[in-house]
């Protein structure tokens, strides 16, 4: 029984071994990286500073040019924004950048599945794990998902979807950022499905409209000038589905920066990489329309 029981223990310890020098050793691998979507998300926990803080999903990266805003404003400028995440990962990136610095406009482009609708909230956590020993980033965490607080003691865990793209991006350099913004060098060359609205009769996600009321007190806690965006999509007639996100805005005092119908914009599909997508072109118009905005 005796020796039963110290094969249970050896083996749990081996465990406990193997996982603390695999969670280093990404740890350690995640600081080296220099390119990619890696390094990126890497700064934005530990490093990013700017005046102007762009965050949000793939039509935040794509559609907002660093660059443009940075040198018509005469402030710093990064783009935060990531593909395919919404307002838990976005709040824990705003959260860890004020811990550093605050900055003085923060433009959050809205997408409605991402923010407001129930779309896989867990896709938003894979992000933030390999940041767990943050308290702020960790209570994130622990509300969209209880168990996490569990599963977060194996530093296995914290990277087991992302070890694949920090040895690819250590291996291989294939981004095409520029302060965080990265263009699509392609056009729209068919003509997609006519626009419908998808939510417009559905009840938001309550744990993600709590997490914008969040977001809305650290602009209010730390004094940083909050914008929301909805950018344009192609041939969109109607904004039905932000009706939750109009309404937030009206009563918590918040500039809502709407060009999703613009016409000047949407309506031209030389414009766009894809009906959700402008691109490189399309992004430089639209940055420019912003800074417009901005300076009135």
């Amino acid at each position: 029984m005796k020796r039963y029981l110290l094969r249970i223990f050896l083996f749990f310890f081996i465990v406990a071994i193997v996982d603390f020098i695999f969670g280093k050793s990404c740890d350690y691998l995640y600081k080296q990286v220099k390119t990619g979507d890696s390094k990126d998300n890497y700064a934005v926990f530990n490093s990013i500073t700017a005046d102007i803080i762009v965050i949000g999903s793939s039509r935040s990266c794509h559609h907002y040019n660093s660059q443009i805003l940075s040198d018509s404003l005469h402030l710093s400028c990064f783009n935060c924004g990531s593909d395919g995440l919404g307002i838990f990962n976005m709040y824990g990136r705003l959260v860890s950048i004020c811990q550093r610095k605050i900055p003085k406009i923060v433009i959050y482009d809205v997408f409605a599945p991402n923010e407001l609708y129930d779309l896989d909230n867990f896709r938003d956590l894979d992000g933030l794990k390999p940041f767990c020993n943050d308290d702020s980033i960790s209570s994130i965490l622990c509300k969209v998902n209880p168990i996490e607080k569990i599963k977060l003691a194996s530093r296995l865990y914290r990277y087991n979807t992302k070890i694949f793209q920090i040895v690819r991006d250590l291996l291989v350099n294939k981004s095409q950022k520029i302060n965080g913004f990265e263009p699509l060098y392609k056009t729209m060359d068919y003509t997609p499905s006519p626009f419908r609205s998808k939510y417009d009769n559905k009840d938001p996600d309550s744990l993600k409209l709590k997490y914008v009321y969040k977001v809305i007190e650290l602009s209010k806690k730390k004094k940083f000038k909050l914008f929301f965006s909805i950018s344009p999509w192609y041939q969109a007639t109607n904004d039905d589905d932000y009706t939750v996100l109009k309404e937030i805005c009206k009563k918590e005092g918040i500039t809502l920066i709407n060009y999703y119908t613009k016409k000047d914009i949407n309506t031209n599909k030389e414009l766009f990489a894809d009906p959700a997508h402008l691109n490189a072109s399309g992004a430089d118009v639209f940055s420019k329309q912003i800074v417009s905005f901005l300076k009135d």
